[in-house]
């Protein structure tokens, strides 16, 4: 904090316990394995990630990106905020 307290500075550690590679594994196909890679890749230089934006990272279409999206969020690796084309996915953290 500075001082005149108009700013506060604060780091979130992601629990130990949590490891994404762990979670999947076993769940996904050898396609969503890839995506999933580059999904965690793209979480270290972004707070959230849109479907377009994965597209574009990923090369592969906006349909099949959805899907994906889709998928990891049932499996809990991420969180969706918002509808339609304005949703964005944070990573979760368990």
């Amino acid at each position: 904090m500075d001082e005149d307290r108009t700013y506060l500075e604060t780091i979130l550690y992601i629990q130990k316990e949590f490891d994404p590679k762990l979670k999947v594994s076993d769940k996904v196909s050898d396609k969503e394995k890839m995506f999933y890679r580059l999904l965690l890749g793209a979480f270290v230089e972004r707070e959230f990630v849109t479907t377009k934006t994965m597209s574009e990272i990923t090369g592969i279409a906006e349909s099949t990106t959805r899907r994906y999206l889709l998928r990891f969020r049932d499996l809990g690796v991420i969180r969706p905020d918002g509808k339609n084309r304005g949703t964005k996915y944070y990573l979760s953290v368990r």
